[in-house]
């Protein structure tokens, strides 16, 4: 991938922690050092978006575009809003839907939009789960919700998120 999502190491174990690639990168979504706790603290610095804090790999590590917009969309957060913004409450609930959204699209082997494969060649089958991520113009997937779903461009990347329901 031109994008270089990924690259190969061999380092001992000891090292890990030190590892220039690694020593940087915020804690892993579905790992114990990820909590709502975690992610207040360091939000509270954050005047960036939530989006683009979200997708900080030094903040939390392995989250793209995809990813943070469904839990945020799950969560019922608008990717616009400032990151210092949202409330504890809001993040227990936010953090909840970024390990859902994280786990059901592992289930589904990932989500291949372009030329995304697994180690197999085969595809993933996330992307049939999609709530909001490239569903521009249409209606919200919340069953309560009578909004539309929008598009933006956020710090060069395309953000998708509800008009009514995502505040």
């Amino acid at each position: 991938d031109p994008r270089r999502f990924g690259a190969i190491d061999l380092i001992s174990t000891i090292k890990i922690k030190s590892h220039k690639w690694l020593k940087k990168l915020g804690p892993e979504p579905l790992g114990n050092e990820f909590s709502s706790h975690y992610l207040y603290e360091k939000l509270q610095k954050r005047n960036s978006s939530i989006k683009a804090a979200l997708m900080d790999q030094t903040l939390i590590a392995g989250l793209g575009n995809i990813y943070v917009l469904e839990a945020l969309w799950l969560a019922k957060i608008s990717p616009l809003r400032k990151a210092n913004d949202v409330g504890k409450c809001e993040l227990e609930l936010l953090t909840t839907s970024i390990r859902r959204v994280l786990t059901l699209a592992i289930k589904a082997g990932g989500t291949s939009l372009q030329d995304f494969r697994q180690v197999g060649g085969e595809i993933g089958y996330f992307q049939q789960s999609l709530h909001v991520y490239g569903c521009f113009d249409e209606k919200c997937k919340n069953i309560d919700c009578l909004g539309t779903i929008q598009r933006v461009k956020q710090s060069g990347r395309t953000s998708y998120y509800c008009n009514s329901c995502q505040i």
